[in-house]
């Protein structure tokens, strides 16, 4: 406004906030303190700078940040109230007002924390940030900074994240939310960014912010950076490069076990931190005990080292690079060597016998003999040792002495994956079907158990189980949330299911999940039925575990390291773990074998009569062959994760999606088409082999390529209809989904703005609402912009005989009919978010409890005593039923509303209320929350596989009830009530 004061004290926003004093400020805006007029309190409003409002790319990250952290809503995240925009076209945001100060004032005015102190503080952090990779969200820019403290509760610590401006939806099919999500470009603060975040490498995921965790941890406890420097290339390059300085150089009081967790997570490579948010907060929970003073000492900055990658001007360096130079041209002759380049250094057919298929025993004794020796001696001795063990390489795989030829069967030549939907399953009255399945709306799978064509389970993130049965995938109460790694089916109808801190849990199929008491803390890995009523399971510190009759008795192993996988070869079940550990168990013991490696050997297994292997980190894979261990060479360069088998095939699977096949020392490589990991792979003799991994990936194997079973558009869905039959669904980023033969597809849109609801306009046009006031057509054969009187967001529509009526933000309602549309406000109105009825006579509810009733004319108050945000309307009748915030519902008779369910602290937001298959009101949530009034007048939990995916929408089309949300989830249910 051209008259507003300098600093805006005093200036009223959406005629609802006056703003105070400027409690903050950045490089996007201002942030103020400001009274609600209406008597509501203090808030905090944060202003994007006018001259920024012009740029869509600000613009749209400002409006990300409110999206962002209205999709999670957890307690230890700042609430985003409202998205609004003033009379001048600013934008501003609403969130809770705090006052506290942040982690990083903390640190400078106080100084380093103690152990206890950061162990709870970064707790809440993990929990929140739970939360926000459970929404397919990434922060991005996780910092002291974006950390604030509040006391609550009598907590002087309760964490509120901050700053979502950045953050990345893991549920875009293709990453474009705006440029700043592309690759080739950084985002995020360089000190807390990942290598992978600060290199703009693509597909960067939750574990960037696993690894900020570990830079403010390390800055919590010494005041500095793990790596730093006045230059933006160099701190680039150490971040890349360099290995992090243990805190215990500058904390004399941080346990070892403490600076390895920070060291976990700052680890170069993704696949090497920690997996969650979750499990980086159980492994600090061991410290939180410590609460005595820091005892800093006095070690050098880490500002003043210096990268080690450029240190070449040195006599060390110059003679390493002479007698490269020099051994270069002796590799001319040797076999399996091209010539090197003439800078020395080894070639790319040298590097070949660097790892796999060389023998750890002579690379072993190479590595003693050049101990001791300069950086010359030392290259020339590796040189001369690879030729050698490159030659030793050729013998070895050229066959074993006195076997004669092993006669196997050809691999095959590999071919493309396929992408082959999983089925919709169910079919019986009140069953919930998916008709859009994707990796996204589904856990992280770490385990998958195959015992025939319907016997298949599946175990993952945060206690989440599945089974595929009727050709669906249905999710399986665990009562837990804990992480769960092992499964394995104990007997036709049960399986055991085995996770972090000691979980056992057996899962039925006839009844509720049962707990086995483990007596161990311990978290437990893989668990190996060997026969109906007899098992083992392994976890980390040597855990072995005897499973007999529903009993869990410890067994010695006889090794500290930890346990990862199991596999049961008749009478003899083997074990693999950490440095290289592989264990045989039988009647006899427990017995030690020589794996020849030091490496994480995290899988284990083959086929019955087939060859054994034995797999793990940097692609090491192993052979059991004439009672030794043999190295086995390949071509997928990344950790192996999982064994299983297929037919008379071992099949190894991979840390970056790769998916091997083995027949005695032959290898081949099948595309999977995704560079995420995958944890594990099961087959049985009367049913298709499984794989399963990172984001809920599913994968069947075929003869020679692989079975995406996991198919169908990502959007966040907001709305669904039907066009003659067709189904219509509309999202985030202005997406369109329409239902074709084979699944859906996603439609060409006019607009880049969400789409958040549907009405049928005629029997062949749908009218679609958004933000900044889009009104969308949507027909046959495309979609069209229309003329919208407002640029308030619409968040609802209804339409009737042609006649239209939408609400949105700022109380802002329209009416008319397409072409000669109208739009007013509400006074004292925040956001209105749902509308139901007929134009002419309809229930509208907003922000604070808001329930209006509206005709043709005019709009009236509705006195309801809730303070909850009402986000959605059902009428039915003379009733109309409202839900919120807090699992709230009322329910609405003429001019009356009566409180059903008050608000609860902690109960996810319910976004939609419709009739349910039964013809009942059902509301659906946050978090796959979705419950259902009985004919009691209860509301009871309704099982809904979607696991903890949000859910945005329930609609009736037809003989059929839709469910829509997050990930893109569409689930389907058969109407039961006879309507």
């Amino acid at each position: 406004m051209a008259d507003e004061p300098e600093d805006g004290l005093g200036v009223v926003l959406g005629g609802r906030y006056r703003l105070g004093e400027v409690v903050g400020e950045g490089g996007m805006g201002t942030v103020h303190a400001a009274e609600r007029l209406d008597g509501g309190g203090r808030v905090a409003i944060k202003r994007l700078h006018p001259h920024l409002v012009s740029d869509e790319k600000i613009a749209a990250r400002f409006r990300r940040e409110a999206l962002a952290a209205d999709a999670i809503g957890h307690r230890n995240i700042v609430a985003v109230l409202e998205l609004g925009e003033s009379e001048d076209g600013g934008l501003f945001m609403v969130l809770e007002l705090l006052e506290g100060r942040d982690l990083a004032a903390d640190i400078a005015d106080r100084g380093p924390l103690r152990v206890g102190r950061l162990v709870r503080v970064l707790g809440q952090v993990c929990d929140a940030l739970g939360a926000v990779h459970a929404a397919g969200i990434v922060h991005r820019d996780l910092k002291p900074e974006n950390i604030f403290l509040i006391e609550k509760d009598g907590d002087p610590d309760f964490v509120k994240i901050l700053d979502f401006g950045i953050s990345k939806f893991l549920e875009s099919v293709d990453g474009a939310v705006t440029s700043m999500t592309r690759t080739g470009t950084t985002v995020g603060t360089p000190y807390y960014m990942a290598p992978e975040q600060a290199q703009a490498k693509k597909g960067v995921d939750h574990r960037v912010d696993v690894y900020a965790l570990g830079v403010i941890a390390f800055r919590a406890l010494t005041g500095m950076h793990p790596f730093d420097d006045e230059s933006y290339p160099m701190l680039v390059l150490k971040i890349c490069t360099e290995a992090p300085p243990p805190v215990t150089r500058y904390r004399a009081d941080v346990p070892m076990d403490l600076d390895g967790v920070i060291r976990k997570c700052l680890a170069k490579n993704p696949d090497d931190r920690y997996t969650n948010a979750t499990e980086v907060k159980e492994a600090l929970a061991p410290f939180s005990g410590i609460t005595h003073e820091p005892r800093i000492t006095n070690a050098p900055a880490t500002a003043l080292s210096s990268a080690k990658a450029l240190r070449v001007d040195s006599p060390e360096a110059h003679a390493a690079t002479a007698a490269a130079t020099a051994v270069a041209g002796e590799w001319k002759s040797g076999p399996g060597f091209d010539a090197a380049p003439a800078t020395g250094g080894m070639s790319p057919a040298a590097d070949e016998f660097s790892d796999d298929g060389v023998d750890d025993e002579v690379v072993a004794m190479t590595s003693r003999v050049s101990e001791g020796r300069g950086g010359a001696a030392r290259l020339g001795v590796l040189a001369v040792g690879a030729v050698i063990l490159g030659l030793s390489a050729l013998l070895i795989y050229s066959g074993d002495p006195g076997d004669g030829v092993e006669e196997v069967p050809v691999l095959p030549v590999p071919a493309e994956a396929e992408v082959r939907a999983l089925g919709a399953g169910g079919g019986g009255q009140g069953d919930w079907s998916w008709i859009n399945p994707r990796p996204q709306a589904m856990p992280t799978w770490y385990d998958v158990a195959v015992a025939g064509v319907n016997r298949v389970a599946m175990v993952g993130h945060a206690g989440q189980a599945a089974r595929y049965q009727s050709e669906g995938l249905y999710f399986w109460p665990t009562d837990t949330t804990e992480t769960l790694h092992g499964v394995e089916w104990y007997g036709p109808r049960e399986a055991v299911a085995v996770g972090n801190g000691g979980t056992i849990r057996v899962l039925g199929l006839d009844g509720p999940p049962r707990t086995l008491e483990s007596s161990t803390e311990a978290d437990l890995r893989d668990v190996a039925v060997v026969a109906s009523a007899d098992g083992w399971i392994v976890g980390d510190e040597g855990t072995l575990l005897r499973l007999a009759a529903y009993a869990v008795t410890a067994v010695p192993s006889g090794v500290e390291a930890d346990l990862l996988d199991l596999f049961d070869a008749g009478d003899t079940v083997w074990v693999a773990g950490d440095d290289g550990t592989i264990l045989r168990v039988s009647n006899d013991g427990v017995a030690a074998e020589v794996s020849g490696t030091d490496r994480t050997l995290r899988a284990i297994g083959g086929c019955p009569g087939g060859a054994l292997y034995a797999a793990g980190d940097d692609g090491k894979l192993l052979r059991h062959r004439g009672g030794a261990w043999v190295a086995v060479r390949h071509e997928l360069r990344e950790n192996l994760t999982a064994i299983g088998c297929d037919g008379d095939r071992a099949v190894i699977t991979g840390s970056r999606g790769g998916v091997l096949l083995a027949l005695g020392g032959q290898t081949v490589i099948l595309e999977s088409g995704i560079e995420k990991a995958l944890h594990g792979v099961a087959g049985a003799h009367d049913g298709p082999t499984w794989i399963v991994g990172d984001g809920g990936r599913l994968f069947n194997i075929a003869d020679d390529h692989l079975l995406a079973l996991t198919d169908g558009p990502t959007v966040p869905f907001w709305d669904i209809a039907a066009i003659s039959g067709a189904l219509v669904a509309v999202g985030d980023w202005g997406r369109i989904v329409r239902e074709r033969e084979t699944g859906f597809d996603i439609a060409e849109s006019p607009t880049d703005d969400a789409l958040a609801s549907l009405a049928i306009l005629s029997p062949s046009a749908l009218l679609a609402v958004g933000d900044r006031g889009t009104f969308v057509m949507i027909r046959h054969d495309g979609a069209e912009h229309i003329d919208s009187p407002t640029e308030a967001s619409l968040r609802s529509v209804i339409a009737d005989a042609g006649a239209v009526l939408a609400v949105g933000t700022g109380g802002v309602v329209v009416r008319g009919e397409v072409g000669s549309l109208s739009a007013s406000r509400v006074a004292d109105a925040a956001t209105l978010w749902d509308v139901d009825g007929v134009p002419s006579d309809a229930i509208a509810v907003g922000d604070d409890g808001l329930v209006l009733a509206i005709d043709d004319h005019r709009s009236q108050r509705i006195s309801c005593p809730v303070e909850a945000s009402l986000r959605a309307v059902l009428r039915t009748g003379a009733v109309a039923w409202a839900v919120g915030t807090g699992a709230t519902i009322v329910r609405i008779e003429g001019d009356s509303c009566v409180v059903d369910r008050g608000p609860t602290e902690g109960m996810p937001i319910l976004n939609d209320i419709g009739l349910g298959p039964s013809g009942r009101p059902m509301a659906v949530g946050n978090l796959g929350l979705a419950i259902e009034r009985g004919p009691d007048g209860e509301w009871a939990s309704v099982g809904l596989s979607v696991g903890r995916a949000n859910l945005r929408a329930i609609r009736r089309i037809d003989r059929h009830v839709y469910v829509v949300g997050a990930g893109g989830v569409i689930l389907r249910s058969i109407i039961a009530d006879g309507t």
